[in-house]
């Protein structure tokens, strides 16, 4: 009985400590990010310059990050609810699976950034450049794109629901289906491939 509980000890002792060393992994992963950029609304930034690093998986709910420069930056599976993006290089972004809701992107640099299965339902994307990102399959649903622009490399196969296109530039935009292409110009958009 004694070795049993020795054993169960021993075993709940090395468990925790996994939990505590992942727990610490992700503690020292925001606490990198934290001395570049203050996390919280209304929480002025201290550094703009965060390319090339992984803030991958990290919650970013709420975050000022506008005028940052996030060049080829890895933001897959992150949480960027509600976030200020406005005016923030993202070109060539990993923004694989983020959860961009209602977050804001106006006049955001997205060239070749990777969208896929992105949730950009409610996200302020105006003027945003679009222009080689890969969209396909991410949730546009009731975004504002008025005077996004897209060309002919941005892979589109998105959701589009409810979407503002209003002024929004899609010349040569390809992988539109015949419905997304109908919408789009019913809504306002420009230059939308026949």
């Amino acid at each position: 009985m004694k070795k049993h509980l020795v054993f169960m000890l021993m075993y709940g002792l090395l468990l925790s400590c996994n939990i505590f060393a992942y727990k610490q992994a992700d503690l020292q992963k925001v606490k990198a990010l934290s001395e570049k950029v203050k996390i919280g609304p209304k929480i002025k930034r201290i550094e703009r310059n965060l390319s090339n690093t992984d803030l991958s998986g990290a919650n970013l709910n709420n975050t000022d990050l506008c005028y940052a420069n996030l060049y080829k930056a890895n933001l897959s599976k992150t949480k960027l609810h509600g976030a200020n993006l406005h005016d923030t290089n993202l070109s060539k972004a990993n923004l694989h699976k983020a959860i961009l809701r209602k977050a804001d992107l106006r006049g955001a640099n997205l060239r070749k950034a990777n969208l896929r299965f992105a949730d950009l339902r409610g996200a302020d994307l105006r003027g945003a450049d679009l222009r080689g990102a890969n969209l396909l399959f991410a949730n546009l649903r009731k975004a504002n794109l008025s005077k996004a622009i897209f060309n002919i490399t941005t892979k589109f196969g998105t959701l589009l629901s409810h979407a503002k296109l209003r002024g929004a530039d899609f010349e040569n935009a390809r992988g539109m289906n015949v419905i997304q292409k109908t919408k789009a110009r019913a809504r306002g958009a420009k230059n939308v491939p026949r």
